[in-house]
């Protein structure tokens, strides 16, 4: 009941100690010493853990607490994308395909040209800005203008609970890639996966990132024709070790739509819709700072607005530019308090020139000025 209680008033690292001496008392079953490992494990605690299902079970458990599961394949955790898009797919955004051009598109569409002077197609790549942006999008396109597959690698499926069972999979993860390629291997939220080891109270978390680093280094094995392009959020929490020359030292800001990416993915939205009157180019003049996914719920919002006024008259009417005007009130751009958090990074941390591009960004007219009204 304490145990319970403790877990009850948010005090689990408590409710854990009572569960290790109820376990040694022997007075858990298997099903509580189960639910009081897992808890543990949520917690880091996996000595606690080991106690915990070594006396309640006799050891078994605990094993598996260590070793975690005997099989494990490697294509179990990178996902096959059968869509197939290219830059034509992916409105505006014309500097960052310029540049996307130079370090990943031509490397692998001419590998014998460069090997002339001595570089090689493959490696790693960094895609960082504000969430909503077309991160993952522009990494898909990437692939689909070389021609490579592109096989994303599912955090989620890669984080484990077992003890030693996360590593297993990200190295197994990486060995199948290699054998699929020449091809892309992407990972989202590298942040979540390549957190500071200086900001990680976890044992386990730090040894994560120490096998990510073996895996880019290709200790034993050999990354050519392999590219891993990675997206991240917030790139300042990404350990220094992986951005260093050879892993992902080679970054690209991705930054909310311009005008062009803006028009375009309103009208992708509205390709399906009845609409009468409404003005695209007033609606990309009114959502600078908008973000791809805040342009999807600007359209969202009119469209709200649209069945209401259907479900109140009765009528079918068209989507309108009154519905836009109020679905823009209390609109506000998602990507703004990312910038402003990012002008710290880039003013006080631009180690070596890292943030050169996001600087740049930032201190154009039009972001500079709404970073300093501080948005709509």
């Amino acid at each position: 009941m304490l145990a319970g209680l403790l877990v009850t008033e948010d005090r689990p690292v408590e409710a854990v100690a009572e569960y290790v001496a109820l376990s040694e008392a022997q007075m858990l079953d298997e099903t509580e010493a189960n639910y009081a490992a897992s808890l543990a494990l949520s917690l880091d605690l996996a000595e606690s853990a080991r106690r915990i299902l070594s006396t309640a079970t006799g050891g078994t458990a605990a094993e598996a607490v260590r070793e975690g599961p005997a099989e494990v394949r490697g294509t179990d955790f990178i996902d096959d994308s059968t869509d197939t898009i290219g830059f034509a797919d992916v409105g505006g955004l014309k500097k960052v395909k310029k540049v996307i051009k130079r370090l990943i598109i031509d490397p692998l569409a001419r590998p014998e040209l460069f090997a002339k002077y001595g570089k090689s197609a493959g490696g790693g790549v960094l895609l960082y800005g504000p969430p909503g942006c077309g991160k993952t999008l522009i990494a898909r396109a990437t692939a689909g203008e070389v021609g490579l597959p592109f096989y994303n690698l599912r955090i989620e499926d890669i984080v484990d609970p077992y003890y030693g069972v996360s590593e297993q999979r990200l190295a197994r993860a990486f060995e199948a890639a290699r054998e699929l390629r020449p091809c892309i291997l992407f990972i989202d939220e590298l942040d979540a996966l390549g957190y500071a080891r200086s900001n990680q109270n976890s044992e386990r978390a730090r040894s994560l990132v120490e096998v990510l680093l073996q895996q880019l280094d290709s200790v034993d094995s050999d990354n050519e024709g392999m590219l891993v392009l990675a997206a991240s959020n917030e790139p300042w929490d990404i350990d220094g070790a992986l951005m260093r020359p050879g892993r992902f030292d080679r970054t690209i800001f991705v930054p909310p739509p311009d005008d062009d990416a803006r028009a375009a993915i309103l009208n992708a939205g509205l390709a399906k819709t009845p609409t009468q009157g409404v003005n695209i180019k007033n609606l990309v003049g009114r959502s600078a700072m908008l973000s791809g996914a805040d342009l999807r719920e600007l359209i969202d919002r009119a469209l709200d607005e649209v069945l209401d006024e259907a479900l109140s008259s009765g009528l079918e009417p068209p989507l309108t530019q009154k519905h836009f005007d109020l679905a823009f009130e209390d609109m506000r751009a998602t990507s703004l308090p990312w910038l402003q958090r990012a002008r710290n990074h880039a003013e006080f941390g631009n180690v070596g020139g890292r943030w050169d591009d996001l600087e740049a960004y930032l201190k154009t007219r039009a972001v500079a000025k709404e970073l300093n009204r501080g948005g709509r």
